[in-house]
């Protein structure tokens, strides 16, 4: 906690409302996310945040449209990196197992823990613009690892007959299922077993023999 703080404590006011909307819109979602509630926790007043955001949809819009942007960079740089497919599906599950430990440290509980799957969730009461950021996502995220695995086929990692577009999709579902999958289990390591069967299987069906 003394960690999440200091962080906190190193950013403008506009940023430190964006964290603190960040974790509760995670947890309780648009109904549940109160300017006073932002408040308490910052420590200031409610008309502090207002100054920053006349509306609640506008706070959960610019928030939603950030996450979602950081979220598909990440993604973006391990699968247009020049790591193997294996090291590329390991850290696509280490970048989960990031955000799911933020909020369910113990490993074992399960926290919501990813807006994405937060907001499509409740699509019908965001902004058109956060919509198509959490539509953008999914389509971004698509290319990425269909891209990757092209890669890896011109690396000589998969067979030349893979087929890019089939194989993709179990771990483009994967990565859009996450949330779901450890709130389900309860804990990261059936999310990660499902990865670790994705590489076994790809590998075994179309990994190109020595």
């Amino acid at each position: 906690m003394t960690n999440a703080n200091d962080k906190l404590a190193q950013l403008s006011m506009r940023e430190k409302i964006k964290e603190v909307a960040t974790d509760l819109l995670i947890m309780h979602g648009c109904p549940g996310l109160r300017f006073q509630q932002i408040a308490e926790i910052l420590e200031c007043t409610r008309g502090n945040i207002h100054y920053h955001y006349r509306h609640k949809h506008l706070l959960v819009e610019e928030v939603t449209v950030e996450y979602c942007q950081r979220t598909i960079g990440h993604f973006d740089q391990i699968w247009s990196s020049d790591f193997s497919l294996k090291e590329k599906i390991r850290q696509s599950m280490q970048f989960n197992q990031m955000r799911y430990l933020k909020r369910n440290p113990q490993g074992n509980t399960n926290n919501p823990w990813s807006l994405i799957a937060r907001m499509r969730l409740e699509r019908d009461i965001i902004t058109p613009v956060a919509r198509e950021a959490v539509a953008r996502y999914s389509m971004e995220l698509q290319r990425c690892v269909i891209g990757g695995m092209r890669r890896s086929i011109e690396r000589g990692e998969l067979r030349p007959d893979t087929p890019v577009e089939l194989v993709s999709l179990p771990l483009i579902e994967l990565a859009n299922s996450a949330d779901p999958i450890t709130r389900d289990a309860g804990q990261f390591d059936r999310l990660k077993q499902m990865y670790e069967a994705f590489d076994c299987l790809i590998h075994e069906a179309y990994g190109v023999r020595s």
